[in-house]
């Protein structure tokens, strides 16, 4: 019988609104908007332990979203832990490029991982992003300017929106 690999996780709140961060030694894995960290658990190939917000377990993010809500920080320095296929992989790199407080249609991106008429799996690999907010899948809108989905509700994307353009 496989071990079960180890995840550290913890509760805080971010622009209000409850998060759970979930890490392994490796770097942050998943976080989401939520109160209940089952969900990241439906195979249960994880154990998890929790740990408050200020362990180093979970590498100072909750310390750097403070930072991020207030203006204070553009970009998270954070170890990165991420489950992924190859192209979900490449679609969360080219996320990071998008700047703070620009925005890119999903075309757009599709075009920056060289698959141009692959915007529909873009936006497959953007909804499956494990890390909202670090990987700043809220950048990303449809081609015709609208908003498109969010993981966390289109009212946080609008919140991360309005956030950025205030300190851009």
């Amino acid at each position: 019988m496989k071990n079960k690999e180890l995840l550290y996780y913890t509760f805080t709140e971010f622009l209000k609104i409850p998060m759970v961060i979930a890490a392994s030694e490796k770097g942050i894995s998943w976080i989401d908007f939520t109160k209940d960290i089952s969900s990241f658990n439906n195979d249960n190939q994880f154990e998890f332990k929790s740990v408050s917000p200020s362990s180093p377990k979970v590498f100072g993010l909750p310390r750097q979203l403070k930072e991020f809500a207030t203006g204070k920080r553009k970009k998270f320095e954070v170890p990165v832990d991420v489950f992924g296929t190859e192209f979900q992989i490449s679609v969360w790199k080219a996320l990071l490029t998008i700047p703070y407080g620009e925005l890119a249609s999903y075309k757009d991106v599709a075009v920056s991982v060289k698959r141009p008429s692959s915007s529909r799996a873009v936006g497959n690999a953007v909804g499956a992003n494990p890390l909202p907010v670090i990987i700043p899948c809220h950048r990303v809108i449809a081609s015709d300017g609208s908003l498109g989905g969010y993981s966390g509700g289109i009212q946080i994307k609008i919140k991360l929106l309005d956030l950025e353009e205030k300190f851009k």
